[in-house]
């Protein structure tokens, strides 16, 4: 017969949830804080064990025309641990985004950024694949172009209604004047878009890797499409021109529009846009783009 002192056992108890909170405090307390310089006057905070990393300070942050060159060299400071961040969360007083920052932040889900960010740079957002949705504040006055190329998560765009220099459609960065189409999220859920009457410009990579889009239809008013839309749209395979005149169209990437089979133009412009200089349709298949009047 096994007799059990209830005493003893208290004791064992005691003890054995005493070493565990001990081992608790230990790995907590160790966890690995990183700290540096995210500017002249700003500076980081990264937590190993949440991967939340902290943006303070004042002014703006290291950009690739001047202290960091972040895409090439790969030397950002936060080069050795970006795959481990999972939220950032810039406070108030940081005044810009440093270009490419945050390139290739493959675990990144979350960003708060304050109302006194005036500028997000140059592929700031670049390859943060997980990246869902992002909020624009009021504050911001200059998005620059390929901010958020290669995001294949982003599903929407949202903009502060305070903004006077960006407002979201349906999910898309547009200037606030809708003359200019900013970007629109590669993740977005629609089939046929129709770009609004009176945009006269997409941005650099604006209309780049539409994930889920099927044709684009382009107003008369468009005078300028940027380097890089339409390409690695994998579903797209319609483009509708309303316009005589066709656009101009920016230098391609290089890669062709594989699957575009259609360009529909208005009656009496196919003269026109045969003679247009869109090189990134010509390199790829010609047999595959059949010009047809409506």
């Amino acid at each position: 017969m096994i007799i059990i002192n209830v005493n003893v056992m208290k004791r064992l108890m005691h003890v054995m949830v005493t070493a565990l909170m001990l081992i608790v405090f230990s790995v907590t307390s160790f966890a690995a804080i990183r700290t540096g310089n995210a500017g002249p006057n700003v500076y980081y905070e990264f937590n190993d064990a949440t991967g939340e990393l902290r943006i303070y300070g004042t002014g703006d942050m290291y950009d690739s025309n001047g202290n960091w060159d972040y895409h090439i060299t790969g030397t950002s400071p936060i080069a050795d641990f970006k795959g481990q961040v999972r939220s950032v969360v810039i406070e108030e007083g940081v005044t810009s985004i440093g270009a490419a920052f945050f390139y290739q932040c493959t675990r990144l889900t979350s960003v708060s950024i304050p109302q006194s960010v005036r500028k997000i740079s140059y592929e700031a957002f670049r390859g943060c694949s997980r990246l869902a949705s992002i909020n624009i504040p009021a504050g911001v006055t200059d998005v620059y172009d390929r901010s958020f190329t290669d995001c294949p998560s982003l599903s929407y765009i949202s903009v502060d209604e305070n903004s006077e220099t960006y407002v979201s459609v349906g999910g898309v960065l547009y200037t606030k004047d809708l003359m200019k189409i900013v970007r629109f999220p590669e993740a977005l859920n629609v089939i046929d878009y129709v770009i609004p009457e009176g945009v006269i410009m997409a941005a650099t990579d604006a209309l780049y890797k539409l994930a889920n889009v099927q044709s684009v239809t382009i107003p008369t008013s468009m005078s300028h499409i940027d380097y890089g839309s339409f390409d690695n749209s994998p579903k797209l395979t319609k483009l509708i021109f309303k316009s005589m005149t066709p656009p101009t169209f920016g230098k391609p990437k290089g890669e062709a529009i594989q699957v575009l089979k259609d360009i529909y133009i208005p009656c009496g412009a196919s003269e026109a846009y045969a003679q247009s200089n869109w090189e990134g349709f010509t390199k790829a298949t010609v047999s595959e783009k059949v010009l047809v009047d409506f």
